[in-house]
């Protein structure tokens, strides 16, 4: 039988280039330093969280959120931020691994 407590494997990527695995919180609090200097266009980033499946966490520079999330892969949530502390408390929650707390932040797509 396979160890439940495995690690999670994550990682943050930037429109603008830059990566890091293994993520936390101040790696996130960079992420949202460099998204509010960036162009729209390069202004998004997003946090993977690998368990059995992936998980991913978007953010735009104009607060705009997109989730995935493993027990729907096909299903994409979709919110607006209010601010940026309000994101990177949603961002803590998701690398807490609190996946039905940050999908009740979202809603369902098409719904």
């Amino acid at each position: 039988m396979h160890n439940l407590l495995r690690t999670m494997e994550t990682y943050l990527q930037t429109a603008w280039g830059d990566q890091w695995n293994d993520v936390t919180m101040d790696i996130v609090r960079i992420a949202i330093e460099g998204i509010k200097k960036m162009d729209d266009e390069h202004g998004v980033f997003w946090v993977g969280l690998m368990k059995e499946e992936e998980n991913v966490l978007e953010v735009h520079k104009d607060l705009e959120l997109f989730g995935v999330f493993e027990e729907e892969p096909g299903i994409q949530y979709k919110g607006q931020g209010k601010d940026w502390n309000e994101i990177e408390i949603l961002f803590q929650t998701f690398l807490s691994n609190k996946m039905e707390v940050v999908k009740s932040r979202l809603k369902r797509e098409g719904s």
